[in-house]
């Protein structure tokens, strides 16, 4: 085996006579040279005899050689034979082996005939029947789809020139049940002709409808991802597990104020300060240490350097392989809420602090406080009032309770004393009451109290929170019982009072009069027989309407007492001005036993007081109301306005070149002008009208329930008119007009001072209109410059 194996190399390399030749004359010389070394060792020479043996013994060795030698070559060409055909089926096989595990079509294209080569069979590894028509290139093209038949084409033409690329290229194509499927073909030119175009291309098809059907849905979950990361309004960011950016919305940009160029691939510390940065960064190695969700509050400073609360959700991603690929997160920027928690624990603390004092203050005074809601229930008491009233424990108690719940629980306890306890019924009477007004009252409740007399001087008032809603009653309460023992004794006080200068008049709960003293005599004219069994009310003038004596004893009722100024008329008919006061005077039980009215005849001191208010409130030239009353009723007026809804319009005149009259005939005719001038504009307008004389030559004019301007319109021009009529004054006749400025309320103004300076404004701009005029403030606004002034005297 270690002959042939060395000799095999060389027999491979030396065939036919070149072998035999060289292996005869190898064997013939190496016969001569051995049997010349056994002649030389023997006879010390060569003998020629010998050599020519020699000669003859190595031919015929060499013939056995050459016999042997191309034996032993027959059978290496056996063998070799034997070896190669082995190599090459154990290729096929596992070509065969490696074509069925991948599934792929072999085909070989004749460029010249445009024919296919390929195994039909195989066709069904492309999801394609077997029996599909596709032999030539134009019957594979119209398998193609049609949208991916154009660029298959242009690819394919891309591969044909030489250094082209390879051609490779996605598609689909039809499948047995009519519908596409995607394969992958590659394939590569396999001969050109002279002139270097292809004749021939070989290469293969792969079935990869499903990896792409799975890269597709791949590629449609990411758009939908980034599509719900873009609606969501929330900045949304994710990092991978070395804490680099790899993305965002828009929301993060926009919060961030920084452009997605400048953040991809950043880290927290090239975006934030130091600090913060190691605060997020430890955040982030802990969560995808621990894996899951994170949430905690923190701060983040944006692209302009504002600071703002935030907190971060954020989530641990896993990869493929199962472990930490990053992690996502989003911001929530709770700035205004933490201001808003800020601002609420402030207020809740001043809320506190005020509620501390209110406490403080209420707890310390004789009187009773208290607050209670819509149902009467109590929301605040004070100590006076638990002890005095209720006799609860503590302030808390009270609280959710109503004063029938008190007044029961007493008279439960003492169910033989029906006067044990009266106080319960009556409070929520005067609860009623307020909350049916809507405003503050004053009532005289009296009743009984663990068995004892108890007279109440009783204010309550609506609870209104901040939106004006009426949410209960807040009232106060005074002890007054004692007053009302005080009240007995005037009954004696009055018998002191019967020689008093005060006319005194005594009358039962039914209001007739039981007594009265000398001083009624004098003031009334009436005897004592004549007065008593008479009703009070007997001395009436006809200067008060019936709401008037309605109203009074409307409040004796309530309140026990009443005080004002009344016109009674004498037993002769004369009319006089009376300061009347009543007081009421109550039973034990606290129903009424006596009225006492004291009054006195104040007429002198009205005239006196009436001389004195004209003097203050009308103009002595013109005797139209001055300035101080014109705006007492302008005040009164818009009331009545906005209570009714109604119109309301000011009128503001001007005398136009009064100055010139005044200056050229003296004062003395100005007064006269104007005078004359203030009884013309007052018979322009209605008996319900206000005309003022508000100082030189202005005038104003209060025009109540004017629901049009029309009215307006013709109150104006009648003014016009009039006032440009001639002046007669003495000897002299002058001729002056009128600028006249109108602002509405509610139109133009909603206070009495706005109402004035824009009437004042409309007048300026009837002068600069030229006189003789009237404008209204809403067109006026458009000419007038905003605070503008008054035309002053010079201008007039």
């Amino acid at each position: 085996m270690t002959l042939t194996n060395t000799l095999s190399p060389i027999l491979t390399r030396l065939t036919g006579w070149r072998l035999n030749g060289v292996i005869i004359v190898f064997t013939v010389l190496l016969t001569d040279v051995v049997v010349a070394l056994v002649d030389w060792a023997l006879l010390s020479r060569v003998s020629l005899d010998s050599m020519k043996v020699s000669t003859v013994s190595g031919l015929i060795i060499a013939t056995l050689v050459v016999s042997a030698a191309g034996a032993l070559r027959a059978r290496i060409a056996q063998r070799q034979q034997l070896t190669l055909e082995q190599v090459v089926e154990r290729a096929q096989a596992n070509m065969n082996v490696a074509v069925e595990a991948a599934q792929m079509l072999f085909w070989e294209l004749d460029l010249v005939s445009g024919k296919f080569h390929f195994d039909h069979g195989r066709l069904a590894w492309l999801g394609m029947a077997s029996d599909t028509q596709a032999s030539t290139m134009a019957q594979w093209l119209a398998l193609v789809h049609p949208d991916d038949r154009g660029v298959f084409i242009q690819r394919f033409e891309a591969a044909k020139p030489v250094g082209g690329p390879e051609f490779s290229f996605d598609y689909r194509i039809q499948q047995a049940d009519g519908g596409w499927g995607w394969v992958q073909t590659q394939g590569r030119a396999k001969a050109r002709n002279a002139q270097g175009e292809p004749i021939a291309a070989v290469g293969g098809t792969l079935n990869i409808n499903q990896r792409k059907l799975a890269e597709l849905a791949l590629v449609d979950q990411n758009q939908f991802q980034n599509a719900l990361m873009e609606a969501i309004p929330i900045p949304i960011f994710y990092k991978d597990a070395q804490g680099r950016y790899l993305g965002f919305n828009q929301a993060y940009e926009a919060f961030m104020g920084r452009s997605r160029t400048e953040l991809i691939g950043k880290s927290v510390f090239d975006m934030a300060s130091p600090e913060l940065a190691e605060v997020y960064h430890a955040a982030d190695l802990q969560l995808m240490a621990q894996r899951g969700t994170q949430v905690y509050e923190s701060q983040v400073k944006d692209g302009a350097g504002a600071v703002h609360e935030v907190v971060f959700h954020k989530a641990a991603f896993l990869d493929s392989s199962g472990q930490v690929g990053g992690l996502v997160g989003g911001i929530l920027d709770i700035t205004a809420r933490k201001q808003a928690q800020n601002q609420l624990q402030e207020s809740e603390r001043r809320t506190h602090a005020l509620y501390t004092l209110l406490r403080c203050v209420a707890d310390n005074v004789p009187d009773m406080i208290w607050a209670k809601d819509v149902d009467k229930r109590y929301l605040f008491v004070n100590k006076a009032i638990c002890e005095q009233l209720l006799q609860a424990e503590n302030t808390n108690e009270p609280l959710g309770k109503d004063d029938l719940f008190f007044a029961q629980r007493a008279r439960s306890q003492h169910p033989d004393d029906a006067q044990w306890h009266t106080f319960g019924e009556s409070c929520q009477d005067s609860d009623a009451l307020t909350l049916q007004r809507g405003c503050t009252g004053q009532f005289d409740e009296a009743g009984h109290v663990q068995g004892h007399f108890l007279a109440l001087d009783v204010h309550k008032a609506p609870l209104i929170d901040d939106t004006g809603c009426t949410i209960g009653v807040v009232g106060s309460a005074r002890d007054v019982t004692a007053e009302h023992a005080a009240q007995e004794k005037l009954r004696i006080a009055a018998l002191v009072l019967a020689n008093s200068s005060e006319a005194l008049m005594l009358s039962d709960a039914h209001g007739q009069i039981v007594d009265i003293n000398p001083a009624f005599t004098q003031m009334t004219g009436y005897t004592r027989d004549e007065a008593v069994g008479q009703s009070t009310e007997f001395l009436r003038s006809d200067k008060h309407e019936a709401h008037f004596y309605q109203s009074k004893w409307t409040q004796i009722e309530a309140a026990g007492r009443w005080q004002g100024e009344v016109w009674n008329q004498r037993k002769n008919g004369e009319i006089f001005a009376a300061w009347l006061t009543i007081n009421t005077l109550y039973q034990e039980d606290g129903s009424v036993h006596r009225r006492v009215g004291l009054f006195s005849d104040i007429t002198d001191k009205k005239r006196a007081d009436e001389l004195i208010w004209t003097q203050a409130n009308f103009d002595q030239l013109t005797s139209l109301p001055n300035r101080r009353m014109f705006q007492d009723r302008l005040v009164q007026d818009l009331k009545k306005a906005q209570r009714a809804g109604s119109r309301l319009a000011l009128m503001f005149l001007d005398l136009d070149r009064f100055k010139q009259v005044n200056d050229t005939l003296g004062h003395a005719m100005g007064d006269l002008l104007l005078a004359e001038a203030a009884r013309r504009i007052a018979a322009c307008t209605r008996e319900a009208d206000t005309v003022a004389r508000i100082g030189g030559d202005e005038f104003t004019v209060i025009l109540a329930e004017m629901f049009d301007t029309s009215g307006i319109d013709r109150i104006a021009n009648d003014m016009l008119d009039s006032l440009t009529q001639p002046f007669v004054l003495g000897t002299e006749q002058v001729q002056v007009s009128v600028s006249i400025g109108v602002a509405l309320y509610p139109d133009d103004a909603q206070t009495q001072d706005e109402l004035l300076n824009n009437a004042d404004k409309a007048m300026y701009a009837a002068k600069e209109a030229g006189r003789n005029c009237f404008s209204y403030f809403a067109y006026a606004v458009q000419r007038v410059p905003a605070g503008a002034g008054r035309v002053n005297e010079s201008a007039a």
